[in-house]
């Protein structure tokens, strides 16, 4: 089997509304899930900030706890991730 050159598995959990850089350089999402908290939209980036055009939007209203959304792209920047509101997620990527 090859490599991927991604790197080693990582989770990120975040619990608050705010933003969160990831991952920085070359990244592969794998998955958010979420955990609990209140539900807000979650916008992911391809970037080390919060700028340009998201990449994903989970939009709060659409949540649950206990779901997952398998979200398997490459990011070339970075990955940042920005909660509106205290969403308890955890963000998988390589």
């Amino acid at each position: 089997m090859g490599q991927d050159n991604y790197g080693q598995l990582s989770s990120t959990r975040i619990t608050t509304a705010t933003t969160t850089t990831v991952k920085s350089g070359r990244a592969l999402l794998l998955n958010v899930c979420v955990c609990g908290g209140t539900m807000g939209d979650v916008t992911i980036y391809d970037a080390l900030t919060a700028t340009g055009t998201p990449k994903a939007l989970l939009e709060g209203a659409n949540m649950s706890v206990g779901q997952n959304f398998n979200i398997i792209g490459a990011y070339y920047t970075g990955i940042t991730v920005v909660t509106a509101a205290a969403t308890d997620i955890v963000v998988s990527n390589k």
